[in-house]
Formats: structure tokens, sequence, C-alpha cells
């Protein structure tokens, strides 16, 4: 009788026949139930070498008794995919096997059937699958959930599955709220219970990540409903393209018992200043319709290259999101973009050995992209240090005087509070501001509180939920 012997990869067999399997794979006909493993590195004398490649239809291969006898030689037929024009040739080989095989001094006796003889490939663990399958899971939503929909839940919970899988779950209903079907468009109530399907959640591979930084950032204000960080300059409020991590993984990393927190705005990497994290849904909810009616209060720092005049003015340009030539996102001043209205006060004026330069204050109207730093350089008054829209030479020239950033500071976020209180939050004056700029005027600062406290009949909480992080004065 004949066994089947298939070879596994980058390994040398020998053995008194074997048939070809056209090109995709080749297999061994042993006779006597035994085969000798050899390496043609380490055995001097004849043997047969054969490059295996992938033969996932093997199994389906079965070798006739075609010879009893220990020195017949077993006639090789035409395989899977092998053509009748090959048979000659294939005929020759199993002579020739035979032939080597007389030849070799005695095999070493395998077992065949014992999966030990061959050893196995070792799998790392990042390549092997799950070792347990998931199951259905069924969730209670609380209060970090409340008045979620049902899509972004499920896309927040099952991260790497795809939209479009979702969506169908939903649709098909394996996934059920209090055992009923819903639409990816319910709202999330307290006390809901919601059914999971099993899935199988695509693994992130992480090993090139960087490792997360899990120090402790300024915190400027923080209550039940938000939290509001005095974000560094270049630190990305998230992880994105060529970023591993921002200022929400990190908190996220220093508050692992926290349930719920999620950013409430944005703010550039370049730029420093207050950023408003929520711990609750019905927080982030409250502060986003805000922010749609633009009923907020969002002031920025700016120090801008030339003399701005010292007086407010409202600049109105329309803005464009367009791509570079190298695929970055741009805005442009265009008639065809959106409404974007920014008010510009002149807070100081001051000359330096590169040139004259100003501070000023920036308060949003809009809060489109870029929006206070695409309307000063189209003014004609770029900011300084800004390497997108700024003038780079002078940028270059300002990294000499040890001015090595983008000098936008977002210091004050005005808004309600669930409570209906009027909340003003601000930022200390920024070192790196006092050492280009100098100390913020008082005049101009008692000047800018008062305005501020009388351009709108707030109630006397405001002043007690004024921070008391006043810029210096002289």
């Amino acid at each position: 009788m004949f066994k089947t012997v298939f070879c596994p990869r980058a390994t040398t067999y020998t053995a008194s026949g074997y048939r070809q399997q056209g090109a995709s794979g080749r297999a061994f006909l042993v006779v006597n139930g035994s085969i000798e493993l050899k390496y043609s590195k380490q055995n001097a004398a004849p043997c047969l070498t054969l490059d295996v490649v992938k033969y996932s239809r093997m199994n389906n291969l079965r070798a006739k008794p075609q010879a009893t006898s220990k020195d017949s030689v077993p006639k090789a037929r035409p395989m899977m995919g092998q053509s009748v024009s090959n048979r000659a040739s294939a005929v020759r080989l199993g002579t020739q096997s035979a032939q080597i095989a007389s030849n070799l001094p005695p095999a070493k006796q395998v077992n065949l059937r014992s999966p030990a003889s061959v050893e196995p490939t070792p799998q790392t663990p990042s390549s092997s699958p799950e070792q347990t399958a998931p199951k259905v899971r069924w969730l209670t939503v609380d209060e970090a959930n409340e008045g979620q929909r049902l899509d972004n839940f499920l896309l927040t919970l099952l991260k790497g599955v795809p939209k479009s899988r979702i969506y169908r779950m939903v649709r098909e209903g394996e996934v059920r709220v209090d055992k009923g079907r819903v639409s990816v468009e319910h709202r999330l109530v307290i006390g809901q219970i919601v059914r999971v399907p099993p899935v199988r959640v695509a693994q992130t591979e992480l090993s090139h990540a960087p490792p997360l930084v899990t120090g402790q950032l300024p915190i400027v204000f923080e209550n039940d409903d938000i939290v509001v960080v005095d974000k560094p300059v270049g630190m990305a409020v998230h992880g994105g393209s060529g970023v591993s991590h921002g200022v929400i993984e990190r908190m996220r990393a220093t508050r692992p018992q926290a349930k719920f927190l999620e950013l409430v705005h944005r703010i550039d990497r370049e730029t420093s200043g207050l950023l408003l994290i929520a711990k609750r849904r019905a927080a982030l909810v409250h502060l986003h319709d805000q922010l749609r009616e633009h009923s907020t209060i969002k002031k920025y720092y700016a120090i801008v290259v030339g003399s701005y005049p010292l007086r407010s003015k409202r600049i109105d340009f329309p803005l464009l999101k367009t791509t570079d030539a190298r695929g970055e996102r741009h805005v442009i001043v265009d008639k065809t973009g959106i409404e974007a209205a920014t008010v510009v006060r002149g807070l100081k004026r001051w000359q330096h050995a590169l040139g004259s330069f100003t501070l000023i204050e920036a308060t949003l109207e809009t809060g489109r992209t870029h929006q206070i730093r695409v309307h000063m350089a189209s003014s004609g008054f770029p900011i300084a240090g800004d390497p997108k829209y700024g003038d780079f030479t002078l940028n270059k020239a300002l990294e000499k005087y040890s001015h090595k950033r983008m000098f936008l500071h977002a210091f004050m976020f005005g808004f309600k509070s669930r409570e209906n209180l009027d909340t003003l939050l601000e930022s200390p004056f920024p070192k790196s501001f006092e050492a280009f700029a100098g100390k913020w005027p008082e005049a101009a600062k008692n000047d800018f509180v008062t305005s501020e406290l009388s351009s709108a009949t707030k109630p006397a909480e405001l002043a007690k939920n004024t921070s008391t992080n006043n810029p210096p004065s002289t």
C-alpha cells in the first residue's frame, strides 16, 4: 500500500517515489509507510528537494495501490491540473526517485500519523485567532449614554466594525432595545436594556505606537458636568493622522474610572488655551446646542505681524475649505464659502528687532476652521509663528529669538450651565506671550473687564463663576 504525504514549506524529504500535482504543489508516494526527513545542507547523499507552494486542495488527493513489492516502481498518473504532455516526465521522475532511494543509507523511520514528526511553525500572539468567540451582551443605559442615538452608541462600543454592518444589525433585528426592534435614530433612555449581538472587532496593531503619556494636564475648572483643560501648545486635542494620541486620550488614561469623557469643541494643535471636555452626555448635548446657536463667548489672544489699529473691527470674509497640492486641509477666503465673522481689537503695539507687532483680542461670532488665522492673514496681519498662513521667513527669524510657537491662545469661554447660570472661564496670560509682548497693560485689562460685564445683564453668578486666573498686569 502506498501512502500520500504532503511536505511542508522549506522541508526536504527522501523517499522511494513521488508524483507531481501540477504547478500548485508536490506530494510523495511513500512505500512501506516510512519516510526520511533530511535537510539538503546537512545531507551529502543524493535526495529529492521539492519547492512546495500553496496546495489548498491536496487533501482531496488519494493514492491508489499500484504496487505491492518494495522494489517495484509506482506508476505515476497525472494529478489535478497536470496536462497529458507531462505524463512521461512524471513517470521518469518516479523511476529516478526509486533509483536514488536505493542508493541512500537506511532511512530513519518517522511516524506518519504523528503530528510531532514535523515541527510546527510558531505563531505570534498577534496573528493567532481569538481563543474565545464573542458572546451576546446585554447593556443597561446609564447617565453617560442618556439621549444618545443608537447608531452612535454602537459605533462607540464596537470600534472597528464598519458602519454598514452596524446599520444592518439594527435593520435585521440583531440589536434590540428592551427586547424590541428600533431604528438607528432611536435615542436611548436611562434604564433601557440594549442587546448587542456577538461581533468580532478588528484588533488594531499598536506595537509601533509610542507610549501614551499619562501626566496630569492643567485644570482650570471642573464640576459634575465638565472639566476645562488649559491645553499646552503643540498638543493635539485627539489622535488622528500622524498623531497617536491627544488631550482626550490622555484624560481617559488618567481617569480610567470615568464612564464618559468627550470633547465639547476643538482647537488647533498649534493653539493653546481653554478646551472643554464633557463628563456627561446631557452636558455635551447642552453645550453643542449653544455652539450651534453661536450663543457662547469665545475669545483669543493673538500676536500679529504689523501695527494693527488699537480699536475694534469686524472681519466677515466668507471661508471655503480646500486642499493644497500635498493633500493637506487649507482654508481660503472665497465668496462661495460659508459665512464667518471675527471681531478684532488691538490691545498693544511695540517694535521688535524684526519689525512691528501687535497684541490683539479676537472674538469669534462663528466657529469656522482656522477662522482667526485666515481672517488675520487675509487682512494683511498674519499671526506670528503661523506655519500654514503666516510669514514663513519671519517665523524662522523668530525662532532665533526663542519664539518657537504660533501666538494664538484661547483665553476665555463663556456659556450657560444646565442650571441656567452664566459661566465665564479664563486662562492666564501665557508666559510665552509675556516674553514676547511684555505684560498685558493694566488699562486695557480694566477696559476689557468693564465692557464684558456691562455688555449684557448678567446675574451675580457671573462673577462667582469667573475664574480668578486673570492675566498679569504691569
